[in-house]
């Protein structure tokens, strides 16, 4: 190795380190191309055992248009949209205004509540399902879309809460002080200092808090009977095909290539806000 020159080992390193992002990209994407490429297939039963060539000179938008024609896939649509964009909202502006707090408050009480809501994130969402469904249906909100609304947005506050609280401890304290040495109020300070400071990690939050609710299934499924209050994961679990014994393939994976759309293209477009304000919320310990 001393004698191997240095460029052409530092060429060498280069090539693999390309190779393995190459093979990455490909081990992250394969799925969702098999995917794509099954919704678009006029028969995706025999996808294994046809050349890829006949798959491609044979491809159709029968299954979508099957799904949009004969299947609510729009209230589907509509449904998630309704839940996930009113669990974003109330999660960020109640977790935003819990971090700053908890951030900013270093009391022995205020840290013990702190670990008692992180807490809540610890369990998964199956060891809740049936006392949740009894305060459901207590509260009249049984097959009704505020219910997962608010339990929703119970279970994404503990981590919006951890994120944004790391975040806003890192934020510089002086400019908060100077701000109410001229005259400015605690609300005013985080209004129009703090939370656009926080952008980042606001965005990255509400990213993945619409992600987690957009993609919830246990809930929707044990908490909303009604069809057509169904949201997408559950929509798509019910496709069935003319017996029993007949699995859709082709409509099911066409429906969810259109419910991952949305997601891909908002985490694309908010994607570096994603990794600045996790790994900024993260630093400091």
């Amino acid at each position: 190795m001393a004698n191997i020159n240095p460029d052409m080992r530092e060429r060498t390193f280069r090539y693999i380190f390309y190779l393995f992002v190459a093979w990455i990209i490909f081990f992250s994407l394969a799925p969702i191309f098999w995917l794509l490429l099954t919704s678009l297939s006029s028969d995706p039963a025999r996808l294994t055992t046809t050349p890829l060539s006949k798959i491609l000179s044979s491809l159709t938008l029968k299954h979508y248009i099957f799904l949009f024609k004969e299947k609510p896939i729009l209230i589907y649509l509509r449904n998630s949209a309704i839940v996930a964009t009113a669990t974003t909202v109330l999660t960020v502006a109640i977790g935003t205004l819990a971090a700053y707090a908890f951030a900013r408050v270093k009391t022995p009480t205020f840290k013990l509540l702190k670990n008692i809501i992180l807490l809540i994130g610890v369990f998964p969402g199956i060891v809740l399902l049936v006392p949740l469904f009894g305060l459901i249906v207590k509260m009249g909100l049984y097959d009704n879309l505020l219910g997962l609304i608010l339990v929703y947005t119970a279970f994404n506050l503990p981590f919006a809460i951890w994120v944004l609280s790391r975040f806003f401890e890192m934020l510089p304290k002086d400019i908060e002080d100077a701000a109410l040495l001229d005259g400015f109020s605690k609300p005013e300070i985080v209004f129009r200092f703090v939370i656009p400071m926080s952008l980042p990690a606001i965005s990255s939050v509400s990213l993945l808090t619409f992600m987690a609710a957009w993609n919830e299934f246990l809930f929707a499924l044990a908490f909303i009977p009604s069809q057509n209050l169904r949201t997408i994961p559950v929509g798509i679990a019910t496709l069935t095909g003319i017996s029993i014994y007949e699995i859709p393939w082709g409509e099911i994976t066409a429906a969810v290539m259109i419910a991952i759309i949305p997601l891909i293209i908002a985490t694309l477009i908010l994607e570096k806000w994603i990794v600045y304000g996790l790994t900024a919320g993260a630093v400091k310990g």
